[in-house]
């Protein structure tokens, strides 16, 4: 997705999370849904340039290195709030 290919998953695990919109959907378990995704993107050169080019966007806006950085650095202070009731620094 980053190197601004598109990218056909499934809805599993942390795949949602960081495809969104930005890829194409099958099914869990269905070889034939995914050769007929392959297919259309193989096919389309308009649908393939749309998803690759939204999966490129979404790689640099929600999924750098400083992005995830920032994520974590939020999640480790929600932490600390709630065990130690610090006030969150803005």
């Amino acid at each position: 997705m980053a190197n601004g290919l598109p990218v056909i998953g499934t809805r599993e695990a942390g795949l949602p999370e960081h495809l969104g919109d930005a890829g194409v959907w099958v099914e869990r378990n269905d070889p034939s849904g995914f050769a007929a995704a392959i297919l259309r993107l193989l096919n389309d050169e308009g649908e393939r340039r749309r998803i690759a080019e939204r999966g490129r966007a979404r790689a640099e806006r929600e999924l750098g290195w400083d992005v995830i950085a920032q994520k974590t650095i939020g999640v480790y202070e929600k932490a600390m709030e709630k065990k130690f009731c610090i006030p969150r620094q803005s």
